[in-house]
């Protein structure tokens, strides 16, 4: 069974509708016309962060990864990605340098690949955790838009 979610906005006061459609984790925008023909079809075929959610789910129940951590764990695991990826820094490596460890040659190393696990581990805890991580990140994008220049005025 495919699962598909179809989000349709008319915007007040113009003749362009907007489509969403979600379908197997993949997204599609479509704007159309009054007249209802499509005047702009863009086709992204990066899986939604919810579907990745669900895989990184998946992937760590089929390999074992289901003892029950407390949260502060979960968030340790994520800040030891991050310092992963320090220590990659600090080694002398680029953010975008890509395979700079060979104790496993087939596995992924460097920046990059930490800021995946970053990522990874922290939509993993979002299945744990049931949280809607597309709608989450939409408002807080949404929420950032209208925040102040430099906000805070902190310099780093």
């Amino acid at each position: 069974m495919r699962n598909v979610q179809i989000t349709i906005q008319a915007v007040p006061y113009s003749s362009v509708s907007s489509v969403k459609v979600v379908q197997d984790g993949h997204t599609r925008f479509e704007k159309s016309d009054c007249y209802g023909h499509t005047v702009v079809s863009l086709n992204d075929t990066t899986p939604s962060l919810n579907f990745l959610r669900d895989e990184a789910m998946r992937i760590a129940k089929e390999k074992g990864f289901t003892e029950k951590r407390s949260f502060g764990e979960e968030i340790a695991l994520i800040h030891s990605e991050l310092s992963e990826a320090l220590e990659d820094y600090r080694n002398g490596h680029a953010p975008t340098d890509e395979n700079v460890r060979a104790e496993d040659p087939g596995k992924p190393t460097g920046i990059p690949s930490e800021l995946a696990d970053v990522i990874i581990r922290t939509l993993h805890v979002c299945g744990i955790y049931g949280i809607d991580i597309e709608r989450v990140v939409s408002e807080k994008m949404k929420y950032n838009e209208t925040r102040s220049f430099r906000n805070g005025g902190k310099k780093l």
